[in-house]
Order: C-alpha cells, then sequence, then structure tokens
C-alpha cells in the first residue's frame, strides 16, 4: 500500500487519498472524503474543547501510544497529508485535526 500512498501529486489525482481513506475505513476510523467547512469547523472545536484544559506537562507526559491499529493510522495519515493539502484542502485539516486527537 506504501507505493499507492506516496504515487506522484497531481491536483486531480485523488487515488492515494481513496486508497488511505478505504485502508482507514477497515480499521475503524471513517473520515469523509470532502467534508464539508462546517465539519471541518466541528472537528476543530471538538479538538480545542478537549485540550482547552490540558496543560503542556499533561500532554508532554502521555504514555507512548502501543495499540497498532493508531500506529497503522497514524501512518497511513502522515503519508496523504501532503496530497490531501494540494487536492483537498479540508481534507488535509481533519487528517491533521484527526492526528492531533
Amino acid at each position: 500500500m506504501d507505493c499507492y500512498l506516496q504515487q506522484p501529486i497531481c491536483k486531480t489525482e485523488m487515488l492515494p487519498i481513496k486508497i488511505a481513506l478505504e485502508a482507514l475505513s477497515l480499521i475503524g476510523i471513517i473520515l469523509p472524503e470532502h467534508p464539508s467547512k462546517l465539519q471541518v469547523m466541528l472537528a476543530l472545536w471538538k479538538t480545542r474543547l478537549a485540550l482547552a484544559f490540558k496543560e503542556n506537562e499533561q500532554l508532554i507526559a502521555l504514555p507512548a501510544m502501543i495499540d497498532n491499529n493508531k500506529i497503522s493510522a497514524m501512518n497511513i495519515l502522515s503519508k496523504v497529508t501532503t496530497a490531501a493539502y494540494i487536492t483537498n484542502p479540508p481534507l488535509f485539516f481533519i487528517i491533521t485535526i484527526k492526528q492531533i486527537n
């Protein structure tokens, strides 16, 4: 799958993103292919609310990620971040917010 996710990025090429979204859905992470502004804003506000009462020390002290599904999801998300930024900016924001959460 890595070779498909790292294909050259073209403004009209959505194949790596579609493959990534399908792979994520197999491990239980559902992301909209074309998120609306409302979806982006809601995701941003949920993240802001979740982080609002956290101190930097609490975030630094979080344990290392050991769940293989979450590690796989982070790897997939990081591989398509650039493609999403170029071809689908609202999805880029959703991906970035998902990585933070």
